[in-house]
């Protein structure tokens, strides 16, 4: 089973690192389940680097104009 999580444009950089913070301290069975990530384009690097070695994978998605909101793909 796939679980995509796509962050859109709503967290900042600070909320950013508080959601990595809660997805490290649980778990999953990676045999049975795929997790991935899409965070905001300006959090990607900071976000693979500390995601990078867990079970967790990263996507990228494309930025917007606007400051926050569901603009991106």
């Amino acid at each position: 089973m796939y679980f995509f999580c796509n962050w859109k444009m709503y967290c900042s950089v600070d909320a950013s690192d508080t959601l990595v913070d809660h997805l490290l301290k649980n778990s999953f069975d990676e045999t049975k389940h795929t997790v991935v990530v899409f965070p905001n384009l300006l959090d990607v690097r900071t976000v693979t680097a500390r995601l990078g070695q867990s079970l967790y994978q990263i996507g990228a998605q494309n930025h917007a104009w606007v400051s926050q909101g569901a603009y991106t793909g």
